[in-house]
């Protein structure tokens, strides 16, 4: 069972890019770290000084010790001056409510989807989906 890390950060005023520099910068290395199944940085649509890495990795462990590694290598230490205050970590653990896409084969059936006639009348062509996509594996 894997696990999702969110990592949230508040840049210091004036510092937002230079973070978003240096995640740029060190995620390749974090993408090819042993147990990272992939990670997404995020920015707070509200607080632009605000960003959120969302992390997947096959184990908390692996991710504890990916997260030792780059204490050792010096890099938190780098970026722990660009922040306005500490880092806050979550670990999550998959409920089964909704499959994750990675769990997937990869393969989307493409299936049309028929509108009630009454949403027609209600809305403009434009906001009709025609296509939706259903994964299976």
């Amino acid at each position: 069972m894997g696990v999702t890390v969110l990592l949230e950060v508040k840049a210091k005023a004036g510092t937002i890019d230079q973070w978003i520099s240096k995640f740029s910068e060190i995620l390749p290395d974090t993408r090819s770290y042993d147990g990272n199944i992939g990670i997404e940085l995020v920015q707070n649509q509200d607080d632009a000084n605000t960003l959120v890495a969302i992390e997947q990795w096959d184990t908390r462990a692996q991710y504890e010790k990916y997260l030792a590694w780059r204490q050792e290598s010096g890099t938190l230490a780098e970026i722990v001056e660009l922040l306005d205050g500490p880092p806050n970590i979550r670990y999550f653990s998959p409920t089964g409510a909704w499959p994750n896409k990675s769990r997937f084969s990869g393969v989307l059936e493409e299936t049309k989807l028929v509108v009630p006639p009454v949403w027609l009348e209600h809305t403009t062509p434009a906001f009709i989906p025609t296509t939706i996509f259903i994964a299976t594996t």
